[in-house]
């Protein structure tokens, strides 16, 4: 009888474990836990998600030579080396990129203080260098 009963209790204890791991893996309980998360994820995404403004530097140009973005905007410029050697240099946001021919770079835009802020070639880069200019402006 002694055995019977921890034999009995055995089976119970398996059965029961069986049961309750089958709330919560599985494909109906592990695809709506993981179709929450993706959900929750998705909607978090877009918030996270930084603007990204392309800026060509060539020789004697910027294109586009203006650059927009609202306060608080998360935006990140790139700048794309097109020919020469040029820096790019905006004194008020604390932006100082040298750039190569071919070389890119990746600035986070400080969109804290809304203003027109004026950029320019601050590396010596032949004749044009002195029409090389552009505006930031964050409102």
């Amino acid at each position: 009888m002694k055995r019977s009963f921890l034999f009995s209790s055995a089976v119970l204890g398996v059965l029961l474990t069986a049961c309750s791991l089958n709330g919560s893996v599985g494909t109906d309980g592990g695809a709506a836990s993981s179709a929450a998360s993706s959900e929750a994820l998705a909607v978090s995404s877009p918030a996270s998600e930084a603007r990204v403004v392309r800026v060509e530097v060539a020789n004697w140009a910027f294109t586009p030579s203006l650059v927009t973005a609202k306060v608080g905007e998360q935006v990140k410029v790139e700048f794309v080396g097109v020919s020469g050697n040029h820096g790019i240099g905006v004194p008020d946001l604390g932006i100082d990129v040298k750039l190569d021919e071919g070389q890119t770079a990746v600035v986070d835009l400080p969109t804290d203080k809304a203003g027109t802020f004026p950029f320019r070639c601050n590396v010596m880069c032949g004749e044009g260098h002195r029409e090389m200019k552009g505006t930031i402006v964050i409102e």
